[in-house]
C-alpha cells in the first residue's frame, strides 16, 4: 500500500511537469493543465532559487504555482466523505489547511526528485457541463512503463479546478479517504488532526 501511494503521488506530480503542447482554447481544462506545466517549470528553473540553500524557497514557489489549480476545499471534503458534515465550520477550515499542506508537501518533494526527462501525451479531453476529464499518459525514466493519468475537474466561479487525479485507476482522493476513514472509524477527529500535524512535522524535519 505504501508503494502504491508513492506511485500515485509521484505520477500526479510528474504530470504537472509535462512539456506543453498547443491548446485549443485558453479556458479549456487541458489548457489549464498545460499552463500550470509552464509556470511550474519556470518556478523550478528560476536562477534565484537554485541550490540546496534555496530548496525551501524553491518548493514554496512550486506550491504557490500548483495549488491555485486545485480545488483544495473540494478535495478536502471528498477526502473526508461523510465525516465532513460532522465537523464544525472551524474544524472544516482547519482540515482544509492541514490537508492542503499535506498535499503541498507530497507534491513539492516528488516534483523536485522527478522533474527531469519527463514527457506527457495529452490524449483526450471530455466535457460534460461543468465537469471535465483530461486523459494523459506519462513517460518518465524513473517510472519505466507509461502510466495513464486522468484529471477530474469542475468549474468553480467560472474557473476549471482539479478535484481529483486518477493514476492507473487509483484515485488520489479515495486513497486518502480510505486512510482517514480507518482513523475516524475508531478514533476522534482530534486524533486525526494530531496524526496529520505529526506527519507534517515529520516531512518538515531536515533530512540527515
Amino acid at each position: 500500500m505504501a508503494r502504491r501511494r508513492s506511485v500515485v503521488t509521484l505520477m500526479s506530480t510528474i504530470a504537472l511537469l509535462a512539456f506543453p503542447c498547443n491548446t485549443r482554447a485558453a479556458d479549456a481544462p487541458m489548457a489549464m493543465i498545460q499552463t500550470a506545466t509552464q509556470k511550474t517549470l519556470a518556478a523550478l528553473q528560476n536562477p534565484a532559487y537554485q541550490g540546496a540553500a534555496h530548496r525551501d524557497e524553491r518548493l514554496a514557489q512550486v506550491a504557490a504555482t500548483i495549488l491555485p489549480h486545485f480545488d483544495t476545499e473540494g478535495m478536502s471534503q471528498r477526502a473526508l466523505g461523510l465525516y465532513w458534515r460532522q465537523l464544525t465550520t472551524d474544524q472544516q477550515q482547519e482540515f482544509v489547511r492541514l490537508f492542503t499542506a499535506l498535499v503541498e508537501h507530497a507534491y513539492g518533494g516528488a516534483i523536485e526528485r522527478h522533474a527531469s526527462d519527463v514527457q506527457v501525451l495529452y490524449e483526450q479531453e471530455r466535457l460534460n457541463g461543468n465537469d471535465a476529464e483530461v486523459d494523459t499518459r506519462v513517460l518518465a525514466p524513473a517510472v519505466g512503463q507509461p502510466v495513464s493519468i486522468n484529471y477530474f475537474l469542475h468549474q468553480v466561479n467560472g474557473q476549471w479546478l482539479i478535484y481529483d487525479v486518477q493514476i492507473e485507476n487509483v484515485s488520489l482522493v479515495l486513497n486518502y479517504r480510505s486512510q482517514f476513514a480507518r482513523i475516524l472509524n475508531t478514533a476522534s477527529y482530534a486524533e486525526l488532526v494530531y496524526r496529520l500535524k505529526g506527519k507534517l512535522l515529520e516531512v518538515d524535519a531536515p533530512s540527515s
